[in-house]
């Protein structure tokens, strides 16, 4: 049996023992906030063990189906405004964690295969995430963290998040939900987890879910506080029905983008197709000389207005021109301002 175990506080040295004491193997243990992965041969309830606050089963979330060799986004949204400013990403560092990739092009600068069942994407998930982003950050180095195999793992998931951070990673895209009964309210580890990602200057992009447009519906890890959660609009810039959106006062998504393309002639939909573009489109303009907060925030002040409540839509439908002439005039100032005076 395998469980996630929140605890009040780090390990200690008898905690250890304690958990040694009825076999139970420490598969996962977090450097960042208390809470561990095990695995026990019998059930275990871990009553009576008052170093823990909570234990429970891990959740698998869901990786939609998502198999292509080519993609046209409705509307049509366009990298070549990116590409012909130079806009691509260079040493940008952007991992998607997903159900592994299938390098056909060899743009994957390395595969993680947290999963056991090797690095090859028999679902065709991560295939396609990968070849999103990079069309929109083509100068980036590209990271395949597998997370699941048919269905992504939580502690997988959390595993990843803690390898983006050790290893300098810019941006993060989880295009997959975790679905909790009761619904999270961004108290959960996961949801600390990528609180902390960002408050180490990494752009967590998670896609809003899939679950249709009823109130208070995003599930994690697209309701962490400091997550950038991407909702879809469709082929007419409306948010498309399936997008998941927040309870009327909330906070959840951040932003939308397509999540309508046409792919080998057949339509596919889907968040898990937005967030990617905007995981690309942050590696694309990012910098090392400017907080990735401050590129989030060019992101959503050129967003446009789809004349949908705040719950749905978040700051509006990302728009890559308005987006591409903030940064251009950022790169002319900065020229500006370091002139000397003679």
């Amino acid at each position: 049996m395998d469980y996630i175990v929140s605890l009040h506080d780090r390990l200690t040295k008898s905690c250890r023992k304690a958990l040694d004491k009825i076999g139970a193997l420490i598969t996962y243990e977090s450097k960042y906030v208390p809470v561990i992965g095990i695995k026990t041969d019998t059930p275990w309830d871990g009553d009576n063990y008052d170093f823990i606050r909570e234990i429970r089963v891990p959740y698998e979330g869901v990786f939609e189906n998502l198999t292509t060799s080519s993609i046209t986004f409705q509307p049509t949204i366009s990298e070549k405004l990116l590409t012909n400013n130079n806009l691509i990403g260079w040493g940008s560092k952007i991992a998607f964690l997903d159900s592994g990739a299938n390098d056909i092009n060899k743009s994957i600068a390395d595969h993680i295969d947290l999963t056991g069942t090797g690095i090859i994407d028999t679902k065709g998930h991560g295939t396609v995430v990968a070849k999103i982003i990079k069309n929109f950050a083509k100068g980036s180095l590209l990271y395949s963290v597998k997370i699941g195999k048919d269905r992504p793992d939580e502690i997988n998931m959390m595993k990843g998040i803690e390898w983006a951070i050790e290893n300098e990673v810019n941006v993060v895209n989880i295009s997959s939900s975790i679905y909790r009964d009761p619904r999270c309210k961004s108290e959960c580890d996961l949801c600390q987890l990528i609180n902390v990602a960002s408050d180490f200057g990494i752009a967590i992009v998670v896609a809003a879910g899939n679950r249709n447009s009823v109130t208070y519906n995003i599930q994690c890890p697209g309701i962490a506080t400091k997550s950038i959660t991407v909702g879809a609009i469709d082929q007419f810039k409306r948010v498309a029905e399936f997008s998941c959106i927040d309870s009327v006062n909330g906070s959840k998504p951040d932003i939308v983008a397509p999540g309508y393309c046409v792919a080998n002639g057949s339509l596919i939909t889907g968040t898990s197709l937005a967030a990617p573009i905007v995981a690309g489109v942050i590696g694309a303009i990012r910098t090392s000389d400017r907080h990735i907060n401050d590129t989030v925030q060019y992101i959503y002040s050129t967003a446009d207005d789809t004349g949908y409540p705040r719950y749905y839509q978040g700051n509006g439908a990302l728009n890559i021109d308005k987006l591409v002439g903030v940064v251009k005039d950022e790169k002319v100032n900065c020229k500006v301002e370091g002139q000397e005076i003679g």
